[in-house]
C-alpha cells in the first residue's frame, strides 16, 4: 500500500495550482515525479475532489492519471479562506 503524504500532496496541489486553469497531461515532468507515493497520493486528492483527470489503465502498469486539473474545492481549499461559499454568506447578509 502507498503512503499518503501530505508534503508530497501539497506540492502537487501547489504545482496545479500554479497552471490553474490549464491542466497537465501526467506529471511526469515534475520534480515529485519519478516519488513511487505519486499515484496513490494524486488518486487520494481525487477522491476527495480536490482534483480531477482520467484514469489510465494500462495491463501491467501501475495506476496513473493524465489531463490533471485543480478543481474548484482545491483552489478554495489552497487558500483556507471558506472559497465561495464564506463570499456567497457575506452577500446574503
Amino acid at each position: 500500500m502507498q503512503k499518503l503524504n501530505r508534503t508530497l500532496q501539497r506540492q502537487i496541489l501547489e504545482y496545479l495550482r500554479g497552471i490553474y486553469p490549464d491542466f497537465d497531461e501526467d506529471l511526469s515532468g515534475q520534480a515529485f515525479g519519478d516519488n513511487p507515493d505519486l499515484w496513490g497520493n494524486v488518486k487520494y486528492l481525487q477522491e476527495h475532489g480536490l482534483l480531477t483527470g482520467t484514469d489510465l489503465h494500462v495491463y501491467g502498469a501501475p495506476f496513473s492519471m493524465q489531463s490533471l486539473r485543480l478543481t474548484p474545492a482545491g483552489l478554495d481549499f489552497l487558500e483556507n479562506d471558506g472559497g465561495i461559499d464564506a463570499l456567497k454568506h457575506i452577500d446574503s447578509t
